[in-house]
């Protein structure tokens, strides 16, 4: 079953997928209504966005380059699987001024793997499945996916789903397509929308009941409802606004953008030029 964690600062259970974000000044995970309310969005010359401000929790100021791959090996040494994971993540996206290295990537995963992040094995089994810095293995991700979902990602348990139906459509195995839907419905029970997609069609075709569907569907607003806030909602349509930021417009769309996030977060929008936030 899926392993709720509630954030530090509103105390609401954490997002089931996503929308959080780890702090490596404070070992935090902390989600993305409680972030944005510290944000300062800056727009710079050329109107594009960023982002600053203190951490929610420690009140340490927000870092990135070199200061945040400090702040992640310090952490690291006194074995934060999360530290591990996100230096990983660094490695395969190239960020924070690091290059791509897949290689690094995958040991540094795989040590977050043993110190207990289970989102390091589903992105492990998501390397295997896929080939993506490592010679594709399905034996290998579904190992990973295997180990994640017993430790409660309701992610890894949504893929060994589709994982399972996969097969068992393709080789006409009704066993594994009804095993299929066990993983469905957990991760569903848990808030995942896509899982709970897959039980709305097992329930059309069959596979699934109308008491399991109801119950599996009672369980999912539950949860999700345990998990809205204001602020969530509000950050979400920020990130929404902030996709819209495109080389596309100029730097006047671009500062209407902005402007619309802060207004919706009740953020601090510095001047264009200067370090004075606008009333």
């Amino acid at each position: 079953e899926h392993i709720r964690e509630d954030c530090p600062i509103c105390f609401l259970p954490l997002p089931t997928s996503g929308n959080n974000t780890y702090k490596s000044c404070c070992g935090k995970v902390i989600c993305d209504g409680c972030m944005h309310g510290m944000i300062v969005v800056d727009v710079n010359s050329s109107g594009m966005v960023k982002m600053g401000g203190n951490c929610p929790f420690c009140r340490a100021p927000h870092v990135s380059g070199e200061e945040e791959i400090e702040r992640l090996k310090a952490r690291m040494k006194v074995n934060d699987a999360l530290a591990h994971s996100t230096l990983g993540y660094a490695y395969h996206f190239g960020d924070n001024g690091l290059p791509r290295d897949q290689k690094m990537a995958i040991s540094l995963l795989l040590k977050a793997a043993k110190l207990g992040d289970t989102c390091a094995n589903f992105c492990l089994g998501k390397a295997y499945d896929e080939g993506d810095g490592v010679e594709k293995d399905e034996t290998k991700a579904k190992h990973h996916w295997e180990l994640a979902a017993m430790g409660g990602n309701v992610d890894a348990r949504h893929s060994l789903g589709i994982m399972e139906i996969n097969a068992g459509r393709s080789n006409r195995d009704q066993r594994l397509i009804a095993r299929s839907f066990k993983h469905f419905a957990i991760a569903a029970r848990a808030g995942l929308e896509s899982s709970l997609d897959y039980i709305k069609e097992g329930f059309i075709k069959g596979h699934i009941t109308k008491d399991e569907y109801t119950a599996i569907l009672r369980a999912y607003q539950k949860n999700k409802e345990e998990m809205k806030s204001d602020t969530r909602e509000r950050s979400e349509r920020v990130v929404q606004l902030c996709s819209k930021l495109g080389e596309e417009q100029d730097e006047q769309e671009r500062r209407a953008i902005s402007e619309q996030c802060a207004q919706l977060m009740g953020l601090r929008l510095k001047a264009r030029r200067g370090n004075e936030a606008s009333p």
